[in-house]
């Protein structure tokens, strides 16, 4: 017996044609394909006892609102969740919206729009997008160890002006509180004629000192972040924050590693780069940018990624702050490997990547656990974090003052 439903899908799909049935058995094996990837990752050792490759029974569920399956260990025979290594591990969040939560962040969206996706808070974006990251940078090391840059590699570098994303110079945070002052004494009556002068005068500083911010040394300086690049013409990248200002050939060697020796590399003109080249008993060909160049020498695909990542970290993120570079780095690695596939194909393949590692990653290591951490950048950011939370207690009192949030 049939149902009128059953009968009124079937007229709809008699009414496709063939192609367009084939593309939503395509669509639907690939949402059976990304349930199967999200739920389902190697365990490669024992999160208890540290052996390779165990050989696991179920072991009852996990109490609370949200079971989870948890499997015992047969050679030390303690449980852990099943879970364990994964994204969804320790975290509050389902693997439904972890894998919402990967989509929007490949396609570009800031952490307030990807919290106001699954519905949580800005600050718990904040940490899911750099559990995210710093799987992907555990991933990226992993794939570039086992298959580093082989063939015909282009290598370069791109600058980044440091940046303490976040955190504002105490100069400036002190011109704000006394704008913050006037503006709430005098919010009702509005600000008496002999004040005006000096409102208008701090705010010219503050809109000074905010340009001043915006520029930099002229050139590469020790004020910018050097990241270097390296593209194999078949598609892989090694991406990597080493040092500020021009790398020394210490730098280079960091990431000559995630290229295979005897490869044939296309370089700028930059020297240090020559040595650690012929340590590798790599092929070199220097590619000047005043020089003409034709379908073979060129460095156009390690510019173009370097293009890439000039658009995303400052005109879609505003900036990044600088000891979060390589996190950033790791997801540049994957949105140019996925970068001819479109969204869920981006999220499918991400989710197979996931899938093969087994990484341990906490809220209370954000800020110290894979970051650039240069020691320029790190006497900076800790001044200047000392700096802001007095700033917030000052701002906090004059807002009690005043008894008017801003």
């Amino acid at each position: 017996m049939i149902d009128d439903k059953s009968v009124l899908k079937s007229e709809y799909a008699n009414q496709l044609y063939d192609y367009q049935k084939d593309r939503i058995r395509m669509i639907y094996q690939d949402f059976v394909d990304l349930n199967v990837h999200s739920s389902t990752h190697t365990i490669s050792y024992c999160p208890k006892c540290g052996i390779e490759n165990p050989v696991l029974t179920k072991g009852g569920h996990t109490q609370g609102k949200h079971p989870k399956q948890m499997v015992r260990c047969a050679s030390c025979g303690k449980r852990f969740v099943e879970t364990t290594g994964t994204l969804s591990f320790y975290s509050h969040q389902n693997q439904s919206k972890w894998c919402d939560f990967i989509k929007a962040t490949l396609e570009k969206k800031s952490i307030s729009e990807c919290a106001a996706l699954i519905n949580v808070h800005e600050r718990t974006a904040f940490r899911m997008r750099h559990k995210l990251l710093a799987f992907l940078d555990e991933a990226a090391r992993k794939e570039l160890e086992e298959h580093p840059l082989s063939g015909t590699v282009e290598i370069d570098e791109i600058y980044f002006k440091e940046s303490h994303k976040g955190l504002k110079p105490i100069r400036i945070a002190d011109l704000e509180d006394l704008l913050y002052v006037l503006e709430r004494k005098y919010s009702d009556e509005g600000l008496p004629e002999d004040l005006i002068p000096e409102y208008y005068e701090i705010s010219q500083e503050l809109d000074h000192l905010l340009e001043e911010e915006k520029e930099t040394k002229r050139g590469i300086s020790d004020e910018k972040a050097c990241v270097l690049t390296g593209v194999e013409r078949q598609g892989n990248a090694s991406i990597m924050a080493t040092n500020m200002a021009k790398p020394s050939s210490d730098d280079i060697r960091k990431i000559s590693d995630t290229i295979m020796d005897e490869s044939y590399v296309f370089l700028d003109g930059h020297k240090p780069y020559i040595p650690v080249l012929n340590e590798k008993n790599c092929t070199y060909k220097v590619c000047l940018s005043d020089e003409p160049h034709d379908a073979v020498n060129h460095l156009n695909n390690v510019n173009s990624l370097h293009s890439r990542m000039r658009d995303w970290l400052h005109k879609t993120y505003h900036g990044v702050s600088t000891i979060y570079l390589n996190r950033y780095a790791a997801l540049m690695h994957y949105a140019h490997q996925f970068c001819s596939c479109d969204a869920q194909e981006k999220t499918l393949l991400m989710l197979k990547v996931l899938g093969k590692i087994q990484f341990y990653f906490f809220d209370r290591e954000i800020q110290v656990k894979g970051i650039f951490n240069d020691p320029l950048v790190m006497s900076h950011r800790h001044n200047m974090i000392s700096e802001f939370e007095q700033w917030k207690h000052r701002r906090e009192l004059l807002t009690c003052h005043f008894s008017y949030p801003r």
